[in-house]
């Protein structure tokens, strides 16, 4: 199944201010220098996504991102995981005044071509050892769709199959048209032949070139999936104005200096875009308190218990079958190794019994001949079952104190055993401490 990813954020809607719009105004935030901050709205079709610039506050409102900007920023950054990154710039904006900005992503399509057009093949009759019936009960005619695409649709088919790279596909009798759809592919549209009952038709297609296209998509999610705290960030303990007005007073100063001409409206012409590799996408600069920087995680690194050679659980197996896995977690292993080694030295201890008992048969006197030769075969075969059943145990006792000692402890729970004293009237005595954590 091809997967499909956005590539490029293109602009519908140039940056420029908003003539029907005065949240700047009327929902002020102010800077560091107490100047009221521009209020970008950006609208947008996609999904995680992050801005940089001379940003003071980012917030997500109705579907809309607010971005508050000094006064004099002339540039912003959109981020995205999934998208090239585009930087926008444009002429300084100014106190106090609302911008807009729309954006769109664009995603890389494939096209289909057709190789072979559809043609019937009258030697072919899969059509009538694997019929289908239409909707007026006639057999359905088969085409046979050479591509290699396991998840296509095919408009007004009856049914279809996708077998070692082609597509079984039944349409009904004197059908014309179909239009084929999969994931990553532009539609196509085939019309052919009115179809005739009951015959297979083949017909090859293939990927064709691939274009780029503005798509729709879904609108960002809840305002907790930002990237950015949304928050607004500490401000100096000095009020800011509490009235703000779009264009605030100058400060007098001892010596009269001339009052700066102001800045000229950005049109769309202004407004120039371009577009930027991740690895020279700008940082983002604001006067403000910096951030403390996360120190690297360290990576956990194993115990030794984890690795290698266990001595203590090859000596607790070596003592107790699958006492070494039971210690270590794990306790699947360590009963099933235990009667594992309890059912062979049962049947050591059976053929033993029976073995001893044809011996005594084949040394009592008054044995007939008949008995004799019985009791003896029956011996020799007991023997030999016991003499393996030795080695079979010998075998898997040592491969189950190998695999205690290699075998990885479970972290959830674990059991240690380790010698210890224990006080008695006389004195002390040796003992061992079985001590279970969880």
């Amino acid at each position: 199944m091809s997967v499909v990813e956005a590539q490029e954020i293109r602009i519908s809607s140039p940056f420029a201010v908003s003539k029907t719009r005065n949240e700047a105004v009327t929902r002020p935030r102010v800077d560091f220098n107490h100047d009221t901050c521009a209020l970008v709205i950006v609208n947008l079709d996609f999904e995680e996504v992050d801005f940089e610039g001379d940003i003071k506050l980012m917030q997500y409102r109705d579907g809309e991102w607010w971005i508050y900007l000094s006064p004099g920023a002339n540039w912003l950054t959109i981020l995205s995981e999934y998208h090239t990154p585009l930087r926008v710039d444009f002429a300084p904006v100014r106190p106090a005044t609302t911008y807009t900005l729309g954006l769109r992503a664009a995603v890389t399509m494939q096209t289909i071509e057709v190789v072979d057009p559809c043609q019937a093949d009258i030697t072919m009759v899969d059509a009538r050892r694997f019929s289908r019936m239409d909707a007026s009960g006639r057999t359905c005619a088969l085409v046979r769709i050479g591509f290699v695409q396991p998840n296509v649709e095919f408009s007004g088919a009856v049914d279809k199959e996708y077998r070692r790279g082609e597509w079984w596909v039944w349409f009904p009798v004197d059908a014309t048209t179909t239009t084929i759809d999969a994931p990553g592919y532009e539609p196509l549209t085939i019309t052919f032949e009115p179809l005739r009952t009951a015959v297979t038709y083949v017909m090859t297609l293939k990927k064709g070139k691939e274009e780029t296209k503005i798509v729709g998509g879904q609108k960002p999610k809840a305002e907790a999936k930002t990237k950015r705290k949304t928050e607004p960030k500490p401000e100096p303990k000095s009020e800011p104005k509490q009235e703000p007005t779009p264009e605030p007073e100058p400060i007098p100063e001892p010596t009269p200096e001339p009052t700066p001409e102001p800045v000229p409206e950005p049109t769309p012409e202004s407004v120039v875009v371009q577009e930027v590799p991740p690895a020279v996408a700008p940082a983002v600069t604001e006067p403000v308190q910096e951030k403390p920087v996360a120190q690297p995680k360290q990576k956990k690194t194993s115990s030794d218990s984890n690795k290698g050679w266990s001595w203590p659980a090859a000596l607790e197996s070596t003592v107790v079958p699958g006492l070494g896995q039971a210690i270590k977690g794990r306790w699947g292993s360590g009963v099933a190794t235990f009667l594992g080694e309890a059912a062979l030295a049962g049947g050591i201890y059976y053929t033993y019994i029976m073995a001893e008992e044809q011996r005594a048969i084949v040394e009592n006197n008054n044995t007939s001949l008949a008995d004799f030769k019985k009791a003896t075969a029956a011996y020799k075969q007991y023997q030999v079952m016991n003499i393996s059943l030795i080695g079979a145990v010998a075998a898997v006792h040592v491969y189950n104190i190998i695999r205690a000692g290699t075998i990885k402890p479970r972290t959830k729970g674990s059991i240690a055993l380790a010698p210890s004293v224990i006080p008695v009237d006389a004195g002390l005595t040796s003992s061992l401490s079985l001590t279970y954590t969880f």
